[in-house]
């Protein structure tokens, strides 16, 4: 067999066996979101072959028409992604191709329409598939083909790659009689695809050039794998349920990532397909690939954090087709990470200032998760010194209750585009690789390039939730310490950490005081955190600590980060 049709993935191969070990036999409708690293044709027969199938609706471009045949013979409806290749389009026309679908009554085209020359492609195809053929016999009755498409004008020249769709045109093409209507859409896909959801000027680069080395990322990347290591061995036996909840409100997370085992919880999603339907984009696929890096970069941080992804109603600006959220979506998010109990809440992405009943929603909303001490980081849009009025939600609801990050470059200094006034903390968000270890990789590109507060964020967000995790061990191991003879141990009963500590560290002046003793520096650059000056010599100790005979003394290793992160009075 070619060595192409065996690439691709094959998770989706599971869900749809578990529904063939379950009885099922016929199934209405399938919608599946396959552009990045799509299923193979292999897959996508094997899954859906056991069924009889009404409507299809595989998204991964170009599917081929054989594999179609074999796969649904009975399907009535096809929605096809189309990637520009008139080649497919002669595939999909030939008698042996489509035609052979003896109860297909309608074909969707999507595609991105750039020119007449697309046009007429697409055009050419309706007329061929509706070519009268002596072995399919039309049944009684006949319809017309329709071509619908949508004018697009480029946008303004800050973002040329982006359309706005404005004006429906219909044609009818006159054919030979058909038995099944034609319908070909032109470019809504492009919409949801290749967007970037996020604060400011973040983007993504590939290695053209070698990428800056930043020393805050090396020294967390030790000190992180160190922390697997040992909670492999202690967790059931000492700290088995000892999360830490941190609310993702993104644009999804790709569930499917293996960095992402047993690290992300059942989510919610508060997003929508912009069609009729008006179906529920699920939470565990990321549209444009952002809230997946948001939280790779929390749990690269962090790697006991539990993240509970909340995706977010997001649609198209009509003037500068770019990203926009709907604050009504902000709101409810906010509202369900209260309702789950989480920790922290990161938000990378800002909206402008609403207006009355849903500023009254929104306000209503952040205040009764600051009320609940569930700390907050925020992005500030990366617009440069002169531009940041402040007035962006959520930090313009009281800059006093957040944390509001920027980003940093690799020497730790403000990246160009934040506006130093305006934040509290700077955190590495200049050409982040998004991986460097081998088990936290997307979709296989390990060397990827990030740029942008919303990165940095990511990360604030993922030193709270390994400061909440250092007390969480600390204050269980001085209780079960206290009273008790302890060789390792020269600590006394009234510098013991207890659960006022635990409560004290998840306030925003706690917390704040956490991140100084963790590496706070002072002068010009006092809000970037200098963290190796603390972790690197316990990165060292706990290497040397990963025999089952010394697990209690990594436990007090951890015990006294917390404990030197606190106020005693």
């Amino acid at each position: 067999m070619n060595s192409s049709k065996m690439r691709g993935r094959k998770d989706l191969l599971f869900f749809f066996n578990w529904l063939k070990d379950k009885g099922v036999k016929h199934i209405i409708k399938v919608i599946v979101d396959d552009f990045k690293d799509p299923h193979s044709d292999e897959v996508i027969d094997q899954c859906l072959s056991p069924f009889t199938i009404d409507i299809l609706d595989w998204s991964k471009p170009d599917l081929d028409p054989e594999m179609l045949y074999n796969a649904c013979p009975k399907v009535q409806e096809l929605i096809l992604r189309w990637g520009g290749n008139n080649a497919i389009l002669r595939a999909w026309s030939e008698p042996e191709g489509l035609r052979r679908l003896k109860d297909l009554r309608k074909i969707t085209l999507k595609y991105d329409q750039a020119s007449e020359r697309t046009e007429q492609q697409v055009r050419n195809f309706a007329n061929r598939i509706g070519t009268i053929l002596p072995h399919a016999p039309l049944q009684a009755g006949t319809a017309s083909v329709t071509i619908t498409t949508l004018d697009a004008e480029l946008a303004p020249e800050d973002d040329g790659a982006s359309t706005v769709l404005n004006t429906r045109v219909e044609r009818a093409v006159s054919i030979a009689p058909v038995a099944s209507k034609i319908e070909v859409i032109a470019a809504p896909d492009s919409q949801a695809h290749g967007q970037s959801m996020n604060s400011g000027r973040t983007a993504s680069a590939a290695n053209s050039s070698p990428a800056s080395i930043h020393k805050w990322l090396e020294s967390i990347d030790g000190f992180a794998a160190e922390l697997k290591v040992l909670m492999g061995r202690i967790k059931d036996t000492h700290h088995k349920g000892d999360e830490i909840r941190v609310a993702l409100i993104d644009d999804g997370v790709d569930l499917c990532e293996r960095a992402f085992r047993e690290k992300v919880m059942h989510g919610k999603s508060l997003g929508y397909y912009w069609d009729k339907d008006q179906r529920e984009r699920p939470w565990y696929v990321s549209d444009t690939g952002h809230g997946t890096v948001m939280a790779h970069m929390i749990i690269r941080v962090c790697p006991m954090a539990k993240i509970y992804p909340i995706k977010l109603d997001i649609d198209k600006n009509p003037q500068t087709g770019a990203s926009q959220i709907k604050p009504d979506s902000a709101v409810k998010a906010i509202e369900a990470a209260i309702e789950k109990g989480v920790d922290i809440i990161s938000m990378s992405w800002t909206v402008d200032q609403p207006k009355g009943e849903m500023k009254e929603r929104f306000d209503k909303a952040l205040a009764a998760a600051a009320q609940k001490n569930i700390l907050m980081f925020c992005s500030s849009p990366d617009e440069g010194h002169f531009k940041f009025s402040g007035d962006h939600y959520p930090t313009a609801h009281g800059p006093d209750k957040f944390f509001r990050i920027g980003a940093s470059q690799a020497d730790g200094q403000p990246y160009n585009w934040v506006s130093t006034d305006k934040v509290d903390y700077i955190f590495p968000g200049v050409d982040v690789v998004q991986a460097n270890k081998q088990d936290i990789s997307l979709n296989g590109v390990a060397d990827r390039r990030e740029t942008g507060s919303s990165i940095s964020t990511a990360l604030a967000a993922g030193l709270a939730a390994l400061v909440l995790w250092f007390f969480k061990i600390g204050v269980k191991y001085a209780s079960e310490k206290m009273g008790v003879p302890d060789s390792h141990s020269n600590h006394d009963r009234s510098d013991n950490l207890e659960e006022s500590d635990m409560d004290l560290v998840r306030t925003i002046e706690g917390m704040k005081y956490a991140f100084k003793e963790l590496g706070g520096s002072s002068g010009p650059n006092e809000k970037y955190i200098e963290i190796w000056s603390v972790l690197d010599t316990r990165t060292q100790r706990l290497s040397e600590l990963h025999e089952e005979s010394q697990i209690p003394r990594a436990r007090q290793e951890f015990y006294k980060l917390a404990r030197n992160l606190v106020v005693k009075n």
